[in-house]
């Protein structure tokens, strides 16, 4: 009879596995989510034969509350509550540490505003934001050369639309597209999603694509239009009972050229972001 339970048990475990599994987002009031992102970016451009070199080292600490739970969605307040930044460029260096009291300069105008700032969000079930309120500024998104990092500050990258409400089963790839407008870029996303695994809970996937970004950057006040291609590859592990992106480590490469008073400039580039998130 146990012998009989025993694998009764196992065929439906397997069987779950077999037909796959529907990751939602599913969320308590009072719960609350912590989100550590790293941002590791490096770029030379090509200047009248000169090889002009950027890098950007940046960490973030986020904590997501959730504040209710509603038919339309699960409502969030995000909060940055630590933001460290260390930008090299063009033989000078530049830093900011949002636990400094003296923060002045130019990074601080660029970053200072988004520390402890509220960024109120709705999320459906299906990982899309609904509704949004803050009042940071995000008209210039950062632009390629802060790696995105400044796009991280005001979103929850624990939580893709592109993976929640899904079947996932173990061996499924599908292809996955998406088109983004952030201020005057527009970044088109085409890729192939993989599930490697399902166990214990969470489903392990990967990512393969390639990321066209074109439109116009705005440096030192100047307007420049920018096109660019990057290709993408992405590890994550997310938990299936909550729908939340627990680990992800992506990294790209870039090609692009940026078109200053009619001088084009060649650009390349790499990039690796983390992310890990820890529900409470």
């Amino acid at each position: 009879m146990r012998f009989t339970k025993f694998i009764a048990a196992l065929f439906l475990l397997t069987a779950s596995q077999a037909f796959g599994q529907k990751p939602v987002l599913n969320l308590s009031k009072g719960q609350k989510i912590t989100i550590t992102t790293t941002t590791k970016a490096s770029s030379s451009a090509q200047v009248m034969g000169q090889d002009i070199e950027n890098k950007i080292d940046a960490s973030a600490t986020q904590v997501a509350d959730v504040t209710d739970v509603k038919t339309e969605g699960v409502e969030l307040n995000l909060l940055n509550s630590h933001i460290l930044v260390s930008v090299q460029s063009m033989g000078q260096e530049m830093g900011y540490d949002s636990d400094k009291k003296d923060n002045e300069g130019p990074m601080a105008e660029v970053f200072g505003k988004y520390v402890n700032a509220p960024v109120n969000l709705t999320v459906n079930s299906e990982g899309t934001i609904i509704k949004k309120e803050t009042k940071i500024s995000e008209e210039s998104a950062g632009g390629p050369s802060m790696g995105g990092f400044q796009d991280q500050l005001s979103a929850l990258g624990c939580i893709k639309s592109r993976i929640l409400g899904r079947d996932l089963s173990a061996g499924l790839t599908w292809q996955d597209s998406a088109t983004t407008v952030k201020g005057k870029l527009t970044i088109k996303d085409d890729g192939n999603f993989t599930v490697v695994t399902i166990e214990n809970g969470m489903a392990s996937l990967t990512y393969e694509g390639t990321s066209i970004t074109s439109g116009v950057v705005e440096q030192m006040g100047q307007e420049m239009e920018f096109a660019g291609q990057s290709k993408v590859s992405t590890k994550l592990v997310i938990d299936l009972k909550t729908g939340i992106v627990l680990i992800e480590n992506t990294s790209s490469t870039i090609n692009a050229a940026v078109n200053a008073g009619g001088m084009e400039i060649p650009v390349t580039g790499s990039n690796t972001y983390t992310m890990n998130a820890k529900l409470n």
